[in-house]
């Protein structure tokens, strides 16, 4: 009789403990990551007399380690292309819209230079002229306050990213204590915790996991640095950058990928940073060239051109650590040989040594790094003045900050510099058919530019300038001296004479007009190879380019993540239907069980009245 007891209250147990883990899935349907459980039953070996019962062995834990970690690898990747891609629509937008773009302010410019070349004497259209140039100058500014606020965005969204990354691993470790003092036995909502906490952290970084025998979870990040090590916690460190303190490093940053913190750092890396570096050297191209042409001609007043925009220098970040009292000036030359990108300039074993700071690669430097001769490399010019220690450094940024800098520098109109500075006139005796067919000036820095010269042809291939040594001539080659070079077409007679006078104030001369709009089309950037237009439009084409990869990547991955999500709910989600046929199941066997035992106990009852009477 008791041997049915026994089995009718094993059995009881049993179901209840059934119905509690059934209702335990109900309850959790709606609950992130959880794993849905069942029981382990088997039968209790009985003796040769009679029936042993039924054993709750533990209740599973639904779960494919395989399949979490496929789950986690993919809402690594999805959380790095959101975060890249909503940076990446932002720069795409702020290039490519004709209200916030460069290209309107680039036409606008080029084509009012156009319309003083046709009206050089308008006060009005001078008066354009140098709006425009304004306008074009206050776009770059626009453009680079715009891009210098998302990269200042980017270190605020790391800081906060990495400080809940260091929150996550270290609750982390709480939790690996918790399961390794558990052992075979920890609670498999524990585990679920444990799970989703690593699926929390891959959204922030991309991650691996080695699971250790006593149950709890080491944590890795994707290039190898230990994140979480049993129940301790490693905290991701961060620095402020030693050349710019405004913003932090992140240690082992160039190897960290995935998850937030990985994208934040693409965006920087792909767009950020490039379009600023282009965009600075643009406005070096159009400031240096712009104020060269200018320097070439004379204005309304007859006085020499003065620059239209001021002189653009690179930026100098000296590194925190350097214990010296150097100074570093940096100058830009030509901008086509600006290569982009920053340069590390360090003093050591008594000489300056000059790097690619991407790549590391020496860059060759010559001069002796004074005013007089400055250190020249790659565009750039180097003056270095008081004493530098061993092992100090200094960041050279050429081109960074330039688009923030472009100002315009002239404020008179009449100031343009549309006429040549000289203009040559052919003598109304001459009897040759040679022309002056171009002037052009090849140093406005001369001091005798505008000296009023004579040419008189001695023979037909013979001539003296001022009357000066006798030269040689032949048709097609061309005359030159203080600075200015003529050509002439035709053939000469000895006797005919061509002067140089210097143009004077009010002219309507527009040869340096027609240069100045020349600059929309003169390869000024890339080794020689673009023009500025050419340059914007490559660069809008390159952010776009990256922004539409990056948007259908992140397609593809939130369906990865999707059909990841879906294969790990397939084993571990509750469904609710199969959970209610368990309930009813689970009654039943209570129910059944409970008169099991009520049986028993009537006929131990009867058993009872029987031995009374």
């Amino acid at each position: 009789m008791a041997d049915i007891l026994n089995i009718g209250s094993s059995a009881l147990l049993a179901a209840q403990r059934g119905l509690e883990v059934t209702s335990h899935n109900v309850a959790n349907v709606n609950t992130p990551n959880y794993s849905r459980q069942r029981i382990e039953q088997s039968s209790r070996i009985g003796n040769f007399d009679s029936s042993g019962g039924v054993s709750v062995d533990l209740t599973r834990r639904l779960n494919d380690a395989v399949l979490e970690t496929r789950l986690v690898r993919s809402s690594s990747e999805t959380a790095r292309l959101s975060s890249f891609d909503a940076m990446a629509q932002r720069v795409d937008s702020l290039l490519s819209d004709p209200d916030t773009g460069l290209s309107s302010s680039l036409d606008s410019f080029f084509s009012s230079l156009s319309n003083l070349a046709a009206n050089p004497s308008s006060t009005a259209v001078r008066q354009s002229t140098l709006g425009t140039a304004q306008s074009l100058a206050d776009r770059f500014n626009s453009l680079h306050g715009e891009l210098s606020s998302l990269d200042a965005e980017v270190d605020q969204r790391l800081r906060i990213a990495v400080g809940t990354l260091n929150d996550q691993t270290a609750a982390l470790a709480k939790l690996n204590a918790r399961i390794a003092s558990s052992g075979a036995n920890a609670s498999p909502d524990l585990l679920d915790s444990r799970d989703k906490l690593v699926q929390d952290i891959a959204g922030q970084l991309q991650v691996s996991t080695v699971r250790q025998d006593d149950g709890s979870l080491n944590l890795y990040t994707g290039s190898g640095q230990p994140l979480v090590v049993g129940s301790t916690a490693v905290p991701l460190a961060t620095s402020t950058d030693s050349f710019r303190p405004d913003r932090i490093e992140i240690a082992g940053g160039k190897q960290l990928s995935g998850g937030v913190i990985g994208g934040l750092l693409d965006a920087r890396r792909e767009l950020i940073d490039p379009a600023l570096e282009k965009l600075g050297r643009m406005a070096v191209a159009i400031s240096s060239a712009s104020n060269s042409v200018q320097a070439q001609g004379v204005d309304l007043k007859g006085n020499s051109g003065a620059p239209l925009f001021v002189t653009i220098g690179g930026e100098v970040l000296p590194a925190t650590g350097n214990s010296g009292s150097a100074q570093v000036s940096l100058g830009l030359g030509d901008s086509a040989k600006l290569t982009g990108g920053d340069y590390l300039l360090r003093y050591s074993g008594g000489s300056w040594q000059l790097s690619n700071a991407s790549t590391g690669a020496a860059v060759a430097l010559s001069g002796s790094g004074s005013a007089q001769d400055p250190f020249t490399a790659e565009g750039l010019s180097l003056v270095v003045s008081g004493s530098a220690n061993e092992g100090d450094r200094y960041r050279l940024s050429p081109a960074r900050e330039a688009a923030g800098a472009l100002k315009l520098s002239l404020s008179d109109a009449a100031g343009l510099a549309a006429a040549s500075p000289l203009t040559a006139s052919a003598g109304l005796s001459n009897q040759g058919s040679a022309k002056a067919s171009g002037l052009s000036i090849t140093d406005a820095s001369n001091p005798a530019l505008k000296t009023p010269a004579s040419i008189v042809f001695t023979s037909a291939s013979t001539y003296r300038i001022d009357g000066g040594a006798e030269q040689s001539w032949s048709a097609g080659s061309t005359i030159t001296a203080n600075g200015w070079s003529l050509s002439l077409s035709g053939s000469a007679a000895a006797g005919d004479q061509f002067s140089l006078a210097p143009t004077g104030a009010g002219s309507g001369d527009n040869r340096n007009a027609l240069a100045l709009s020349g600059l929309s089309s003169k390869k000024l950037l890339d080794g020689g190879s673009s023009s500025l237009v050419t340059a914007n439009s490559n660069l809008v084409t390159q952010i776009g380019s990256t922004a539409e990869r990056v948007s259908v990547a992140k397609t593809a991955a939130e369906a990865l993540q999707v059909q990841a999500q879906g294969e790990r709910d397939s084993l571990s989600g509750v469904n609710l239907d199969e959970e209610a046929a368990n309930l009813i199941r689970y009654q039943q066997a209570y129910q059944a069980a409970a008169q099991v035992i009520a049986t028993a106990s009537a006929a131990f009852e009867s058993l009872l009245a029987a031995a009374r009477s």
